[in-house]
């Protein structure tokens, strides 16, 4: 596994992004008054804008294995979004359960994906917000509201493991 190092047998079942879009791209400086972590990333622009984003869980159904795969995908959210998750994340009650939220990553096979509109559904416990995307006439949701081939899944698997 690139991200633990560990070695797995089987298919993984959840695949992610480390990072949102446009981050690697970050100037030094940017970067040094920004912040990223597995969770949460905040970047500090020089004109003084700030964009705010989490880590979520988007799930597609995989009905050959009776088995749910996710991607794990950075969502754009509002400041207000932000505050909302952050505040109650790893234990407690949020007062609101979720936020409007943008993808911020082109999934393989997906063309177009970077900017769809979802909701990102807060969850307990510090887990992930579950990602419901919203725009109904791209391929990604519909994959999502029906289901992706297990061939898919393999797929995606040696895409995202050969870094292209």
């Amino acid at each position: 596994c690139a991200c633990c190092g560990e070695e797995f047998t089987g298919l993984p079942m959840a695949l992610g992004f480390a990072c949102p879009a446009g981050w690697e791209e970050l100037d030094e400086a940017t970067r040094k008054d920004s912040f990223l972590d597995s969770d949460f990333c905040v970047i500090a622009r020089p004109s003084g804008a700030v964009e705010r984003y989490i880590c979520g869980l988007l799930p597609l159904d995989v009905p050959e294995i009776d088995a749910e795969f996710h991607f794990t995908v950075w969502l754009s959210v509002s400041e207000q979004g932000s505050h909302s998750y952050l505040a109650v994340f790893g234990g407690g009650e949020y007062t609101e359960p979720g936020c409007f939220a943008c993808i911020m990553h082109q999934i393989p096979d997906f063309e177009g994906s970077l900017g769809l509109k979802a909701n990102g559904w807060f969850q307990p416990d510090g887990l992930r917000p579950l990602v419901e995307l919203q725009d109904g006439d791209h391929s990604l949701v519909k994959a999502q509201v029906q289901w992706v081939d297990l061939s898919q899944v393999e797929r995606w698997a040696a895409i995202m493991h050969s870094g292209a």
